[in-house]
């Protein structure tokens, strides 16, 4: 390595700063001078406005350019000279103002001019086709999360199994019919937004678990336990004699799912694989 090598870079001047960050923009971007010649551009703006290589150099005049675009139908009008003309005229009054022209591809651009206080404009170039193409993207992205969401919850809904969502802390998003009617004397309360362990504490206040009042507090301590560490899915009996096979399904971003399948009919031939559990 010679000692050159060895010499850490040297840092970019600010002009190649400045045109290094332009280049980044999505918005296209010109600098004509008093004599509306071009002085300052970025990659954008040759692009979006299909500038040929020749019309996108130093000194460039904006008569060229507007003329050229006015050849290649970017204007309402098909008098060429009229249209170049008369944005001739714009340009050197220092005013604000905007204009629009088409793109041969059927695009539209949008282009906000602004005077430089010393003559000239500063232009910046906006592609309006690329917006309604995001915005029609957008549109169709969310019809669809609707239509999947709307189809998901068809489908929980019509489980024969009790389904209930939990999130991270713990709140319930969301439970479907079948759920409610398993815990009917409690179903006024399954809302989203209801803790696991309320839950937990008000199907004992309500009689709903099969759980001896002295054995309450650590039933509630061994159930929020066993549903914050969940294992393999286990039996338990509610006070009402229906028992429920209990499966809670830990989300990788957080939350549960609980799934509640009735084996009461089950139990009663005898022919569960497993014997009961009282969490």
């Amino acid at each position: 390595m010679t000692e050159a090598d060895a010499r850490p870079a040297e840092p970019l001047g600010q002009a190649a700063v400045l045109r290094r960050a332009l280049d980044h923009m999505d918005e296209g971007f010109s600098v004509f001078d008093a004599e509306l010649r071009l002085v300052a551009w970025n990659a954008r703006y040759v692009k979006l406005l299909r500038l040929p290589k020749r019309l996108g150099q130093p000194g460039t005049p904006l008569e060229a350019v507007l003329r050229h675009l006015a050849e290649h139908g970017a204007y309402a009008s098909a008098d060429v000279e009229a249209e170049v003309q008369k944005r001739l005229v714009r340009a050197r009054a220092g005013r604000a103002y905007r204009s629009q022209h088409r793109t041969p591809d059927g695009g539209m651009v949008e282009v906000r001019h602004n005077p430089l206080p010393e003559g000239g404009r500063v232009s910046i170039y906006h592609d309006v086709a690329a917006d309604r193409a995001r915005e029609a993207a957008l549109v169709s992205a969310r019809d669809e999360a609707a239509r999947v969401h709307q189809l998901l919850t068809t489908a929980i809904e019509a489980m024969s199994d009790g389904f209930a969502l939990y999130d991270a802390d713990e709140k319930l998003v969301m439970t479907n019919r079948r759920y409610r009617e398993i815990y009917a004397a409690m179903a006024d309360m399954l809302v989203p937004g209801m803790r696991y362990e309320d839950f937990l504490e008000r199907g004992l206040e309500r009689g709903v678990f099969n759980v001896a009042r002295e054995e309450e507090q650590a039933w509630l301590a061994n159930r929020l336990a066993a549903y914050r560490k969940p294992g393999a899915p286990f039996e338990r009996s509610l006070a009402n004699g229906t028992w429920l096979r209990i499966a809670d399904h830990p989300l990788p971003g957080g939350g549960m799912v609980s799934v509640r399948a009735e084996i009461t009919e089950a139990k009663r031939r005898g022919s569960s694989a497993t014997g009961s559990c009282r969490r």
